[in-house]
């Protein structure tokens, strides 16, 4: 009776942990998602609040989503993939807040597809800062500035390792894009927590599974 009890409770520890580990929201997939200044939307463990958009100079009906299926989890990668519809401006500036919910956020990377020889040459600048640059005039104060990179081939390219962070700022200069998409990815070691119902689940299901064979 014993045996039998403990041989439940693994099945139902590794179906608690299959299920609580897609409980986080996931509303920066799925429908196409505007982007705009006061957009929030989470990508698993990773809430995006947008506190600035704009194109310089204006365009004519701009508009930025983010789009699937390439926006979401991929490993240690929270990717967004924007898409930007209208007359295209001399630059698109993003400011947007990155929080999880540990400290767990060690990298940024970015890529776009690059306009036939690159010409004119679009660049993406981009700086991750600790404090929120809204406060500082619109800059990364010395000694906040947590990486900074500039990617002008389209590939992907990483920004330098900080933290581990659970919130960042992310200032992105997009100049003279040549170019309709493009890629931003938030790297984020995984929880403890996570890998505690990994684990457990891992464990139910080994568990079950040897129960049935011998079954």
């Amino acid at each position: 009776m014993t045996h039998k009890f403990a041989s439940y409770f693994i099945l139902a520890a590794g179906a608690l942990g299959l299920s609580a580990l897609p409980a986080f929201a996931t509303s920066c997939e799925g429908a196409n998602v505007a982007v705009v200044t006061g957009t929030v939307c989470s990508l698993g463990s990773l809430t995006f609040t947008f506190e600035a958009v704009t194109f310089v100079p204006g365009a004519d009906n701009p508009k930025l989503d983010l789009v699937t299926p390439f926006t979401g989890v991929s490993g240690d990668d929270y990717n967004l993939f924007f898409q930007y519809l209208g007359d295209v401006p001399q630059d698109i500036n993003l400011t947007y807040e990155v929080a999880s919910t540990s400290d767990n956020i060690i990298q940024v990377d970015s890529s776009y597809m690059a306009p036939s020889n690159n010409i004119p040459p679009a660049s993406i600048v981009e700086d991750v800062c600790s404090v929120d640059p809204a406060l500082h005039g619109g800059e990364c104060p010395n000694g906040d500035l947590l990486a900074s990179y500039t990617n002008s081939t389209g590939g992907i390219t990483y920004s330098t390792t900080f933290g581990p962070d659970s919130t960042v700022w992310i200032t992105k200069d997009i100049t003279d894009p040549g170019f309709t998409s493009f890629t931003d990815s938030v790297v984020a070691t995984p929880e403890p927590s996570s890998l505690g119902l990994l684990l457990l689940a891992g464990f139910g299901i080994a568990a079950a599974s040897r129960k049935f064979r011998r079954a």
